[in-house]
């Protein structure tokens, strides 16, 4: 499949986060999209590396800049996946896509990252030339190319989390940065599911499909702000 040069438009035409969700909520979009995407990522074993994404933005970059994720470790000691403006580097091998929408039979990178294992995942998710083109043509029969895209699951962060914990998506409006930590269950109560992965199950044909990360919105295309994240003060 045709991977499309970076275009900083392609990440700034994405909707916010809350119109993003109230988009797959019309004509139950969401359950039949991700129960047909269950079957296609079961069919080509795609499962365990990669996961569907709810294309969203919190901000615009300029011409020459990308959403670069790496990690970090917050004041608070918490390991945090952090995804921020960073300037495009000519024929830097140090970052991959990581997060890929599809449109017309092309693959279109949104947001890139500097981890090893996320450059390892969409290294092989190139080679699945198959599973890309069933993926796409499910994109276009949903006409959700501006809704769900791939994402890489086969991070260090996902296998840490313990089961009463989340990982919670928060924006840093100072530094202009999504944030992602691992988090109590139950700030994803009245959150926005923005992943899924699918995991194998006896009882159904394919598995089932489970969210993954969740977005805390505290306002109109805002998720909480990290400095109060964790410390008690969620309301």
């Amino acid at each position: 499949m045709r991977i499309r040069d970076y275009n900083p438009e392609d990440y700034n035409a994405l909707p916010d986060v809350m119109d993003a969700d109230e988009s797959i909520k019309k004509d139950n979009i969401k359950v039949r999209f991700l129960e047909e995407a269950l079957a296609c990522f079961s069919k080509h074993n795609a499962q365990d590396e990669f996961l569907v994404i709810l294309l969203h933005k919190h901000n615009d970059v300029g011409e020459s800049e990308i959403m670069l994720e790496d990690e970090e470790t917050l004041p608070s000691g918490k390991s945090a996946l952090t995804t921020r403006k960073a300037p495009i580097r000519e024929k830097s091998q140090d970052h991959r896509p990581c997060k890929l929408k599809f449109s017309n039979g092309e693959a279109i990178p949104i947001e890139f990252s500097s981890d090893p294992e996320a450059s390892a995942s969409f290294d092989a998710l190139m080679k699945k030339e198959d599973f890309l083109k069933d993926f796409s043509r499910l994109i276009d029969k949903f006409d959700a190319s501006n809704s769900f895209g791939i994402g890489m699951k086969n991070r260090e962060m996902s296998r840490r989390i313990s089961e009463d914990e989340v990982l919670a998506e928060m924006i840093d409006t100072d530094r202009v940065a999504n944030i992602l930590t691992a988090e109590s269950a139950t700030v994803a109560e009245d959150a926005i599911e923005t992943s899924w992965s699918f995991q194998n199950d006896k009882v159904a044909a394919y598995g089932r499909y489970l969210a993954v990360t969740w977005c805390i919105v505290r306002g109109p295309g805002h998720s909480l702000e990290p400095r109060h994240f964790g410390a008690g003060d969620v309301a």
